[in-house]
């Protein structure tokens, strides 16, 4: 396969990019201005146990995705498309949307609070492997210790919150499946359609596909030109297909907006 940096044509995706980067201000803004005296859902999740870190969650979450969304346009505008690069920073889009809408999709305050304690349990979760292999390595063990304690602090509060909300400590420190719960977004499927839905599962597959380096994942989204023979196969020029390009770009801006549409009401709309 040759290597080469290519010029795409991008259709019309400058307007999805307008407004990805509209609904991000808009949602920023309703973030910071939820204080208000609205009863909105985030007023009454906040008053609640676990509110609060459902919806801290959900800010660095679409921070997330929009600095890399922003990395992306970058990449592609300037650099060019490659076979690789610019799909990883597509894919932490895709996946921090998909956290923010996961966390918020319920209608209920309970489901939401669940969701978001869900989030930093596991966020723990990931440190303690973190925290063991600095132990491993023999580091200053009094910093291993405070980290440690500090840990071990946090998890009885977070096993409280569990308690008090009715959500299983098993669940709770169990993963989140993204190609399970995509099908099931409300906000997604009730506002454009259950399809929707199904196309996203597919996109997830093929961005996780391609950022770890799988081969089928790439053949899915060229077009093969001359080949020549080597020993054992062919070394194939490829290049990279715009619409496929183009189409997926558009899917991930949908999942984006969506998670954006729905913090905005989250915190301005009364529950």
């Amino acid at each position: 396969m040759e290597r080469q940096r290519e010029p795409v044509n991008l259709e019309n995706l400058q307007s999805y990019w307008q407004r990805v980067a509209q609904v991000d201000d808009q949602a920023h803004q309703a973030m910071q201005s939820w204080h208000s005296m609205n009863f909105t859902a985030r007023f009454f999740d906040e008053s609640q146990p676990a509110g609060h870190r459902t919806h801290i969650g959900v800010s660095r979450m679409l921070n997330i995705a929009i600095d890399n969304q922003e990395a992306f346009q970058s990449l592609i505008t300037t650099r060019g498309v490659t076979h690789w690069s610019q799909w990883s920073l597509l894919r932490s889009v895709f996946e921090a949307s998909f956290y923010a809408l996961w966390t918020l999709d319920p209608t209920e305050g309970r489901e939401r609070r669940k969701r978001g304690l869900r989030q930093e349990v596991l966020d723990a979760r990931a440190q303690r492997a973190w925290i063991k292999s600095l132990a491993e390595l023999g580091l200053d063990r009094d910093a291993v210790t405070a980290l440690e304690e500090r840990d071990a602090k946090a998890t009885r509060v977070y096993s409280q919150e569990a308690q008090k909300l009715g959500l299983d400590w098993g669940l709770a420190n169990q993963r989140v499946d993204i190609v399970s719960e995509l099908p099931k977004l409300s906000y997604t499927r009730d506002r454009i359609s259950d399809d929707i839905n199904k196309a996203f599962v597919s996109v997830w597959r093929r961005l996780s596909g391609l950022q770890h380096g799988l081969s089928y994942a790439l053949l899915a989204g060229v077009d093969k030109g001359r080949s020549i023979p080597i020993p054992g196969g062919e070394s194939v020029f490829m290049t990279t297909n715009d619409q496929g390009l183009v189409n997926t770009c558009k899917l991930v801006s949908a999942l984006h907006v969506s998670a954006l549409e729905l913090a905005i009401q989250r915190n301005s709309s009364p529950a």
